[in-house]
């Protein structure tokens, strides 16, 4: 449950900048995704800059400095982030589901409720 807790949902454009690093799956300098990046979608430099520092402040890389130079090193990778984003997306659809039978019906069976506590129990663990 705390690990959940770590981990933020990305933007489109960091989840972009994610893929592309889980793909090359090494620690990698700045200059060389910015080169990579910004060949592969058009972006300016400072948006590639802009979207590593939120990266670092979300906690999915590191950021150390080699010879003045920032490299950047996963922290998260794709698994834990698809995980993540599978259980999040799992409890938001259990909480429609509830939400609607508890609006659209007036009264719902003891049995309904009960497993739909079990599966809610279910999902937090």
């Amino acid at each position: 449950m705390e690990e959940e807790m770590l981990i933020e949902r990305l933007l489109r454009a960091e989840l972009i900048v994610m893929e592309y690093l889980w793909k090359k799956d090494s620690k990698m300098s700045k200059k060389e995704i910015v080169k990579d990046i910004k060949q592969m979608y058009g972006w300016h430099k400072s948006t590639i800059k802009t979207l590593l520092k939120r990266l670092v402040d979300k906690g999915y890389l590191a950021r150390d400095i080699i010879k003045f130079q920032s490299h950047y090193k996963i922290i998260i990778d794709n698994e834990e982030y698809y995980a993540f984003k599978k259980k999040v997306l799992k409890s938001s659809k259990s909480r429609k589901i509830m939400r609607s039978l508890t609006t659209t019906h007036k009264t719902v069976s003891k049995e309904k409720l009960d497993s739909l506590e079990e599966y809610y129990k279910n999902l937090k663990e």
